[in-house]
Order: structure tokens, then C-alpha cells, then sequence
């Protein structure tokens, strides 16, 4: 079960800190702050990571050092976080567009809602969500089109496309 929804943020001068949590009753204490950001800091590189501390299971998802964000899962300790790796990945890159004005705020109830179904979903359903993304359906296009191609290829003609927008390329074609 998905009990909540957490979008953190390392600050230089105040670290670890909550942007935004949903639903708002979400409780996040600073020693669960410290131990994902702790965790991410031990992994050294941008990416997920499923984490269990005490009576928890987190998926969290770490945007790198040029940002700073971690969205985090808070799942019930009989769920897996890595069944929500795919999901997380996608929710962090529509996060990320949303930054300025913290726009996403409001769409966190619909984000918590689509994490929350995941794991319910069919192979099929789960196929529709990458033809329904944007810049998933533009890959499956290229590779089509092209034959093949580099992740690195991949990674500067996606930057070119959408410019300083937050791409994580291994989440993507994972």
C-alpha cells in the first residue's frame, strides 16, 4: 500500500528538507530525511533506490547533483519499491518540469494516484503508459526510424529536443 508521497530537496544551508508531501498528514522526520539522503549519498550517482527503515518500504529517486530532488515513495513494509521504479522515474522527470512556481504541488494528488496503480496494472496497461509518453513514443520512433542507436546519441539528441528539461536516459530505456 501507498500511504504517501514525499518531494525533498538538499539545501546547502539548511539540508535535507520537505517541498511538498501527499497526502499532507504524511509525516516525514528528519532522521528518515537523513537516512535517504544518506543512502543516495552512499550510491554517488543519480538513479533509485528501494530502501526499508523501520516498519517502511521507500522507493526513492534521486535527480543528481545538478538538482537536487528526491521523490519518495512511503510504502507499507509488505510492498516492493523496486514494483514502483518505472512509475517513479516518470513522476520525477513531470516534477521536475513543473519547478518554477512549485506547479507540481498541485498535481501531487493525481501523481500519488498514478503510483498508487502501477503495480495493479497489466503488462498491457503498462505497454499504453510508454506509447501515452511523449518523449518515450519519440525513442520507439527514432529506433524504428534508425535501427539503432547509443544511449549517448540518445541522451544529446533528446537535450537538443527539449532543452535544459530533466531527461534521466538509463530510467527511460529501462
Amino acid at each position: 500500500m501507498l500511504f504517501g508521497l514525499a518531494v525533498l530537496r538538499w539545501d546547502v544551508k539548511y539540508g535535507m528538507k520537505s517541498e511538498a508531501v501527499y497526502p499532507e498528514s504524511l509525516e516525514i522526520s528528519d532522521q528518515l530525511l537523513k537516512q535517504i539522503y544518506t543512502n543516495h549519498e552512499f550510491e554517488e550517482e543519480a538513479g533509485f533506490l528501494a530502501l526499508t527503515i523501520q516498519e517502511l518500504n521507500l522507493a526513492s529517486y534521486y535527480t543528481g547533483p545538478e538538482t537536487e530532488y528526491y521523490v519518495v515513495a512511503v510504502l507499507s513494509i509488505d510492498e516492493n519499491p523496486e514494483d514502483y521504479e518505472d512509475i517513479l522515474s516518470d513522476t520525477v522527470r513531470l516534477i521536475l518540469a513543473n519547478t518554477k512556481g512549485r506547479k507540481y504541488k498541485a498535481d501531487l494528488p493525481q501523481y500519488y494516484k498514478q503510483i498508487s496503480d502501477y503495480p495493479k496494472m497489466v503488462e498491457e496497461q503498462r505497454l499504453a503508459l510508454i506509447l501515452l509518453d511523449p518523449i518515450k513514443k519519440m525513442i520507439i520512433d527514432r529506433l524504428i526510424e534508425d535501427g539503432n542507436a547509443t544511449k549517448s546519441e540518445l541522451s544529446a539528441w533528446l537535450k537538443d529536443r527539449f532543452g535544459s528539461e530533466y531527461i534521466d536516459i538509463d530510467s527511460i530505456i529501462n
